[in-house]
């Protein structure tokens, strides 16, 4: 039998891709802070009337991504564990997903192509609605 607990580490892994995200956001906050292209008083409510330069506009969206459909990724890695319905192929799909998601994050916090960014995007969501089913068709 597999080790389920190894399920931690695309977790850990997508995690820490989440915090790195959060540093990014804030170094590229405070550098337009300090070149003068935005004033620190926006982000006490965000409602100055000010733009955010694109690239803190683009980390921003990628954090805010980074806790949108990964917080399914986390329910279904936990409900796998309990049920331990975590073997090898569920184990591939999630590192597949964090792949996917860690695409993504590159594509939105650099160049930001559409198209590339996308197709990371709707294949993490095919590879999740496959854990899904997996994990809808092991408890049975």
């Amino acid at each position: 039998m597999m080790n389920q607990n190894l399920i931690f580490v695309p977790c850990f892994i997508l995690m820490m891709t989440t915090a790195s995200i959060l540093c990014l956001m804030f170094v590229r906050r405070i550098k337009s802070i300090k070149c003068g292209d935005i004033k620190a008083s926006h982000y006490k409510t965000y409602d100055s009337g000010d733009s955010e330069p694109r690239l803190v506009i683009q980390a921003s969206r990628n954090f805010s991504n980074l806790h949108e459909s990964p917080t399914l990724f986390y329910v279904l890695c936990l409900f796998s564990l309990v049920t331990s319905g975590v073997d090898q192929v569920f184990l591939y799909l999630s590192w597949g997903y964090v792949t996917l998601r860690m695409i993504h994050t590159l594509v939105h916090v650099t160049s930001n192509k559409i198209n590339p960014r996308l197709l990371a995007y709707g294949l993490s969501w095919v590879v999740l609605v496959t854990m899904a089913i997996k994990t809808l068709i092991n408890i049975n």
